[in-house]
């Protein structure tokens, strides 16, 4: 079997770790996965490619997050253009299925359909209002054979899925858990990167790509409220940078300035790239202070867990399918500095704490979010679409 997985975004996010994680399982399982990406994405296709997944990289524009038209009118006025440009594509590879990542780009769905190919389409997240879901899921009903959502938070938030029966199948994302697992020993290598030179103080790291849906800014003002109180305590922001985000990162350098975190080391934004694995050897606490209407299930979350990480999260998303509040980790309301910042203070002062959730969290990815149980659920969906492909095209024939 043949996939063509396609995205638009050109920062190596969730969707695109997911292709990279379970490429190895796909491929021993026979499936062999071509991945599409904007030329911008230099550094999201040399992350696929080393993990072995071949990348294709076309022009592709996408939907934006704004009513001014003139800045959608690119998207629309490629459109013909880069579905012929898909096409062409599907039928060099001999795609069998088309994976589309995310709600509102239809481009490969398009593509896939006109060339007869089956259709996985994959929405990953909250993050679309419910006028824009409300107005998207039909042609997603449409045009998709199967329908896969990040868990079953995601598959109740966009309206229609669930009365596709089998065709309708959840999954989470993939972690893989010899990669991140705790190395204590690599401990103070890790806190050397991170630029924290004191053995005692507790590392925060707040989860996520610098981009405004991650509120970073609520994790910032909550470790400050921290410091406040007299916890010695730091901030890493661990995330990808983002050309289209500049403002974001500035706004929060901003405000780490104005709060008096980048005095002593408190705050600092790292790119892990792939060496995110190694960092979280060097934290303490992880932090997801994502905004209402933003996740799926966070994959850095899931990673830090592995690594024996305990989480301090909020409701958001799929967040609660992952996390046990007071068990594996902490599950807090969205926009609640004081909240997290409470939690924060819990865990900087117990390390026995910490250590029984991490423990327990690290079991909980084991469980439930392994790469075997991702891979699982993968090739079910890609099974049902080619066989439901293969009986509408005897049914057209006869």
């Amino acid at each position: 079997m043949r996939l063509v997985t396609v995205f638009h975004y050109p920062v190596y996010g969730g969707p695109q770790n997911q292709a990279a994680q379970l490429n190895a399982s796909l491929l021993s399982a026979g499936v062999h996965t071509v991945a599409v990406l904007p030329p911008e994405g230099v550094e999201a296709a040399a992350r696929l490619q080393a993990c072995g997944v071949d990348v294709v990289m076309l022009s592709l524009h996408r939907l934006r997050a704004t009513w001014q038209l003139r800045l959608q009118a690119p998207m629309l006025a490629a459109l013909p253009r880069e579905v012929a440009g898909l096409r062409r594509l599907i039928r060099n590879v001999h795609a069998d299925v088309v994976q589309v990542n995310g709600l509102v780009n239809p481009h490969a769905a398009l593509a896939a359909r006109l060339e007869g190919r089956a259709v996985v389409w994959q929405i990953q997240d909250t993050v679309a209002p419910q006028w824009l879901r409300i107005a998207c899921m039909p042609q997603v009903l449409a045009l998709a054979d199967v329908v896969m959502t990040t868990g079953t938070t995601v598959m109740r938030g966009h309206p229609g899925i669930g009365a596709l029966g089998p065709r309708a199948v959840h999954y989470y994302p993939p972690v893989d858990t010899e990669l991140f697992r705790p190395r204590p020993e690599e401990r103070a290598l890790a806190r050397a990167r991170l630029g924290v030179a004191n053995e005692h103080r507790v590392v925060v790291a707040a989860l996520g790509n610098v981009t405004a849906q991650k509120g970073h800014e609520f994790a910032l003002r909550a470790v400050a409220a921290s410091v406040n109180e007299g916890n010695d305590v730091c901030l890493r922001v661990l995330g990808a940078r983002s050309a289209n985000h500049q403002q974001d990162e500035a706004r929060l350098l901003g405000e780490a300035a104005a709060l008096g975190m980048l005095d002593d080391g408190r705050f600092a934004i790292i790119e892990p790239g792939r060496e995110l694995s190694s960092l979280l050897n060097g934290v303490d606490v992880g932090v997801l202070s994502a905004l209402p209407r933003s996740e799926g299930v966070p994959t850095m979350v899931l990673e830090a867990m592995a690594g024996g990480v305990p989480v301090i999260a909020t409701d958001v998303g799929g967040v609660s399918e992952a996390i046990r509040s007071g068990v594996d980790g902490i599950v807090v309301e969205p926009l609640q500095v004081d909240k997290i910042a409470a939690e924060i203070g819990r865990l900087a002062m117990d390390r026995n704490l910490r250590a029984r959730m991490g423990f327990h969290a690290r079991r909980t990815v084991l469980n439930r979010f392994a790469v075997v149980h991702s891979t699982r659920s993968h090739l079910l969906a890609y099974q049902i679409a080619v066989d439901r492909r293969a009986c509408r095209a005897r049914q057209s024939n006869g």
